[in-house]
């Protein structure tokens, strides 16, 4: 499994087809006449750059820019976030960074390009997609022939991370417009009744809520994180995650209490990791088998 790699006419890219696929021994001689040289961030099966024909998810990337400051800010602004970049390119307006994926699924795509990287490094929005072309290192960027730039490798590190490593490093950031309140529960009800029915969201509501938590832990629907439980005085379990204490526990009831946030139930402490209902009742239905049948 491997990248595509595609040649666009590089100072009027609509006149020569747009990005038509080439063999990366061909990649040389387009370069020369004209044409800018690209590849997918991601692999795609049959020579196809479409959503429906990926086969997997090499990396995560993004697309930084003039505008979101000079280019050795944007640089050490890349080296110094939460995670090191696998690869960083150096184009003639700024930097593609990509974070190399050990286990990355399309459906988390956004959530974590979109939601996260793109939002902490204040990157180009439209440059994010799962079939998005970025230019490859070695050739010339000819959008002015005048004034060729050789696109380049300026940073590798040998390393991988898995999308709950990602998840834990960068904050989460909406990017969908705001909505009011009831027209968000309207919405989340819809979306509920179609992942799955009414049958199973009762039963999901009163799952007990200190096992569901032990289950989860470390799942990447909860971004990696660590569940523990320490019992207080009053006989309820202070939830800790990843060794550290909360202000969130579970009662004699096996229901989640907060002063800040999650719970009561578990399917409310899952929206509040920002996952969608879909994701949400797939998860339940793998870590309890017996809910496959409510539906």
């Amino acid at each position: 499994m491997s990248r595509l790699w595609l040649r666009m006419l590089d100072r009027d890219p609509g006149a020569g087809g747009g990005a038509i696929p080439i063999r990366p021994n061909e990649a040389k001689s387009w370069n020369a006449t004209g044409y800018g040289i690209f590849w997918t961030v991601n692999a795609f099966r049959d020579g196809v750059r479409r959503i429906s024909h990926l086969n997997r998810v090499l990396a995560w990337a993004i697309d930084l820019d003039a505008k979101n400051g000079p280019k050795p800010e944007l640089f050490e602004r890349l080296k110094r976030g939460p995670l090191l970049p696998s690869l960083i390119v150096e184009t003639k307006s700024g930097f593609h960074a990509y974070w190399f994926a050990k286990d990355g699924k399309p459906e988390h795509w956004n959530a974590l390009v979109l939601e996260r990287l793109v939002p902490y490094y204040g990157s180009d929005t439209n440059a994010r997609d799962l079939a998005r072309i970025l230019r490859v290192p070695g050739f010339e960027h000819l959008k002015d022939p005048s004034q060729p730039f050789r696109v380049r490798e300026v940073f590798a590190c040998d390393v991988a991370y898995t999308e709950a490593q990602l998840a834990k490093r960068y904050p989460w950031v909406s990017s969908k417009p705001k909505e009011e309140p009831a027209a968000i529960v309207r919405r989340e009800t819809r979306e509920q009744r179609e992942s799955s029915g009414d049958d199973f969201w009762d039963a999901a509501g009163k799952l007990d809520c200190h096992e569901a938590l032990q289950r989860l832990s470390g799942h990447a629907l909860v971004g990696g994180e660590q569940f523990t439980f320490k019992r207080n005085r009053s006989g309820t379990l202070n939830i800790l995650v990843d060794g550290k204490g909360t202000s969130c526990w579970v009662d004699s009831n096996g229901r989640i209490g907060s002063s800040d946030h999650g719970g009561p139930t578990i399917i409310q402490w899952l929206r509040w990791y920002r996952n969608e209902y879909p994701e949400i009742a797939k998860a339940l239905k793998e870590l309890y088998p017996e809910l496959e049948r409510k539906r």
